[in-house]
């Protein structure tokens, strides 16, 4: 079995400082691609930001940050009001936050970014449109409901053991809630892109580290078997249900 694996890019999980985007208007408005620098000591990182309104106006966004493995990571708290544009990184050690001014040409934003306790101006400009669409709150079917509860394991990285846990609870409407986190790395609550379940075959996507858990749900409910894939590499990952939440 092959171990060369990124520490899970869960070495985005440890993020100094990102910065990014968002936007809202019409004249030409807060949506599209934007590109910039997050200038810190010695070198300076690239952040790339779609920003897109979804149907019924609410906001969305995403950021890709090439020098992190980052690619497409969900942003949450998309805000615009006027030219104020603002979003988050959840679950991202830190709490990193944008807030900025989109120019009155609408070809930047300009602002300042936080994390922790770091902050940091920046300018990010207009690179053309976006084909990001905000996706629709995902529906829990009933095999996804009963995976509801807190899942944890460890993952043996070459030099540590990394815990990991999966979040899974349903809201109003039977709406879908799927988080992923790394408490070792300070980053909780990350958004799963996809959950899905064949029978007792469970999958966790994160597309945004190019990272996925495939594994088997026992057949009292209690632990998921499988491996750990990301960057090519293979790494063995047991989930266990906290005992409260069992319902199979």
């Amino acid at each position: 079995m092959s171990t060369r694996i990124a520490r899970p890019s869960l070495a985005l999980l440890a993020l100094l400082l990102l910065g990014n985007a968002a936007g809202g208007g019409e004249e030409p408005g807060a949506a599209g691609r934007w590109q910039g620098e997050i200038e810190l000591p010695g070198n300076a990182l690239e952040v790339i930001v779609d920003l897109a309104a979804g149907d019924g106006g609410a906001w969305g966004g995403q950021i890709t940050i090439p020098a992190q493995g980052l690619d497409g990571f969900p942003l949450s708290a998309v805000e615009v009001d006027g030219r104020s544009v603002s979003f988050r990184m959840e679950g991202v050690a830190g709490q990193p936050a944008f807030a900025g001014q989109l120019a009155e040409d609408g070809q930047s934003i300009e602002g300042e970014f936080s994390q922790g306790a770091g902050r940091v101006r920046f300018r990010l400009a207009r690179r053309g449109d976006t084909d990001f669409v905000p996706a629709a709150p995902a529906t829990a079917t009933p095999e996804l409901a009963a995976l509801a509860g807190t899942w944890r394991g460890q993952l043996d990285v070459p030099g540590q053991t990394l815990r990991l846990e999966l979040r899974v609870a349903v809201g109003d409407g039977g709406v879908l809630d799927a988080r992923f986190g790394s408490p070792d790395q300070g980053n909780t609550d990350m958004r799963v892109s996809r959950l899905e379940r064949d029978g007792r075959k469970v999958t966790v996507n994160l597309d945004y580290l190019n990272a996925r858990f495939e594994g088997t749900l026992n057949e009292d409910g209690t632990t998921i078997t499988g491996d750990w894939h990301q960057g090519g590499g293979t790494l063995p990952l047991t989930l266990t249900r906290d005992p409260d939440d069992a319902t199979e």
